[in-house]
């Protein structure tokens, strides 16, 4: 007998498995030198991009960035590396239109520069402009919704 209470699977969104294989086909995709558009929203961001431009911009994001990290030296390299500062600046130039939105993408902000932090020199715009944001959305949403997860 099933338990009247339990949570039925979620089948609006993606599976896990299904957003690392998503994830996995975009960076294979971005290293072969087929970028994706600046108005595509990632693969793995299409449940989210539908209701919501954020959250197909923020898995766009971290697709691009992680197909960076994968990509083998020379061409390749250099086509990721052009599509991160894409991803990240197209990122950071879209408004939020709710709080969760902001939430989201103080959260992925944090992961960012925490992660890239020593990669990245201080004179780098785009850095100085994420640091900005983050910034800006931490006073936004006050100390609890402004500390990393």
């Amino acid at each position: 007998m099933r338990n009247p209470l339990s949570r039925r699977p979620d089948t609006s969104r993606p599976s896990l498995r299904e957003r690392a294989a998503s994830l996995r086909a975009a960076a294979e995709r971005l290293i072969r030198g087929e970028p994706v558009q600046s108005t595509e929203p990632a693969p793995i961001g299409l449940a989210f991009g539908a209701l919501d431009p954020m959250h197909g911009l923020i898995e766009r994001h971290r697709a691009a960035w992680f197909a960076f990290q994968i990509a083998p030296p020379g061409e390749a390299t250099i086509l990721a590396s052009d599509e991160l500062d894409i991803a990240l600046q197209t990122l950071l130039g879209t408004g939020c239109t709710c709080r969760a939105d902001a939430v989201d993408l103080l959260r992925h902000l944090h992961w960012f520069l925490n992660t890239e932090g020593v990669n990245n020199p201080a004179d780098n715009f785009d850095w100085r402009v994420a640091q900005a944001r983050a910034i800006d959305l931490a006073l936004l949403l006050g100390p609890a919704a402004s500390r990393p997860r």
